[in-house]
């Protein structure tokens, strides 16, 4: 099971043989990338839970960082973590 999440077919359009016409993912956990001021360091750790909002629906949900890079961008001062939704 999955979701379609790209599509190479118009409607009426015919299709050769091996030609990929859908990209299907598997959704049901989805990684968020996100950008940690060096300053905001110290206030995230990986196993930590936090909340995270969907800019389109407003939709509040919990996830969980489950990497934390140490490592800051010399030019934008952020590090990278990852949380589980």
């Amino acid at each position: 099971a999955g979701t379609v999440v790209e599509r190479d077919l118009s409607p009426g359009e015919l299709v050769a043989a091996g030609k990929e016409v859908y990209a299907i993912a598997d959704l049901s956990t989805l990684w968020i990338e996100i950008g940690v001021h060096s300053q905001d360091m110290a206030n995230i750790q990986k196993g930590q839970i936090i909340q995270v909002r969907n800019p389109q629906t407003q939709q509040l949900r919990e996830a969980t960082v489950i990497y934390f890079s140490p490592i800051v961008d010399g030019q934008t001062r952020v590090a990278r973590a990852i949380a589980e939704l």
